[in-house]
């Protein structure tokens, strides 16, 4: 098996050049296409289908409003485990980066107490999991590099993921991590994302925010092929 890159959290991983990718997954006969967006999800039942669209559609609409379109059909797989090379107690959610193709757990298939934020693991948040696994596989489709940078990748991803959520289930998410004074880019990396992912999408949806950054972050982010130092 190849090198891999990986980044264990209670909510997301990345991966790039991993070697096989068999997972407890379904047969394609439960593979679904979307009504919306250029998107097949793979899941045990037309209500987990509608609402990984739905996701999907929402992770789209995010990414559009930035300049960001969907250029090839994503595929996602609604998962009873995730693929042996990518599995931990702490991942629930992962994105082949060579292979274009994205995991989530199903929601009953999460571990106690790992739902995102310390937030409650409701229809809502499961959804938000997914929205953050389709940005990755669209945002993939405009980065350049075979081997992605992961922190411009979570960045976005976890931004995206906020994005998502209602403004008072956001506000919650954000406060159960605790105050920021400082949204400077150095704060974004690898370290913090791997010793607490919770803090680096908080992190990021506030440099995020900021005046002046946002989509024209985004932009020179795809220029440069890494996150900005600014």
């Amino acid at each position: 098996m190849q090198t891999s890159i990986r980044i264990a959290s209670c909510l997301v991983g990345l991966a790039a050049s991993i070697g096989t990718a068999g997972a407890r997954a379904l047969d394609a006969s439960h593979a679904r296409a979307c009504a919306q967006v250029a998107a097949t999800v793979v899941a045990a039942s037309t209500a987990e289908s509608r609402d990984a669209c739905a996701a999907i559609v929402r992770a789209a609409a995010f990414l559009a409003e930035q300049g960001i379109a969907v250029l090839a059909p994503i595929e996602l797989h609604l998962v009873d485990a995730l693929p042996p090379e990518l599995a931990s107690p702490s991942r629930v959610g992962a994105y082949l980066h060579e292979h274009r193709r994205a995991y989530v757990l199903r929601r009953d298939r999460w571990p106690a107490n790992s739902a995102p934020f310390g937030l409650p693991m409701t229809r809502t948040v499961h959804r938000s999991a997914i929205v953050h696994e389709a940005v990755h596989a669209i945002f993939a489709q405009h980065y350049g590099s075979s081997q992605p940078d992961v922190v411009a990748h979570e960045y976005l991803a976890y931004v995206g993921q906020l994005a998502s959520l209602p403004p008072r289930l956001r506000a919650r998410a954000l406060h159960g991590v605790g105050p920021s004074d400082d949204d400077s880019v150095r704060r974004l990396n690898l370290f913090v994302l791997g010793m607490n992912p919770d803090r680096f999408a908080a992190l990021a949806w506030r440099h995020w925010s900021a005046p002046g950054r946002g989509a024209l972050f985004v932009h020179a982010l795809l220029e440069d092929g890494s996150l900005p130092q600014g």
